[in-house]
């Protein structure tokens, strides 16, 4: 790789970091691979940032969520098992009286309207 080649790449990489005009890049390009100069770009951008934040912030997140449920009070099976039944009766209880108010007022309208 020439020296115009190297100067080049140097000149990409300073502007995709957006360093001031004639502060070069303190790496070695002789001796770094191309993966590890971009991996070394890449670690400098805020993109990067942004998504070490979004992972930090997860992370942390994920924890109050374990701690909070913790402290939770967990109903017994019975009682789960005893306020399903329930809610199943209300429920049925329900649509049964809509229903037959549906029945019911369906057969006037027929019988006064038809």
């Amino acid at each position: 790789m020439g020296r115009k080649t190297i100067a080049s790449l140097k000149t990409i990489f300073a502007a995709y970091l957006r360093l001031p005009k004639g502060e070069g890049l303190t790496f070695n390009f002789n001796r770094l691979s191309y993966r590890k100069m971009a991996a070394k770009a890449f670690f400098k951008t805020k993109k990067y940032n942004y998504i070490m934040k979004l992972v930090e912030k997860t992370k942390s997140f994920l924890k109050e969520v374990y701690v909070e449920l913790k402290r939770v009070s967990w109903l017994s099976r019975k009682d789960v098992l005893r306020y399903t039944m329930i809610v199943l009766a209300v429920s049925l209880a329900v649509a049964s009286f809509l229903g037959g108010l549906d029945y019911i007022f369906s057969e006037i309208i027929k019988k006064f309207v038809f």
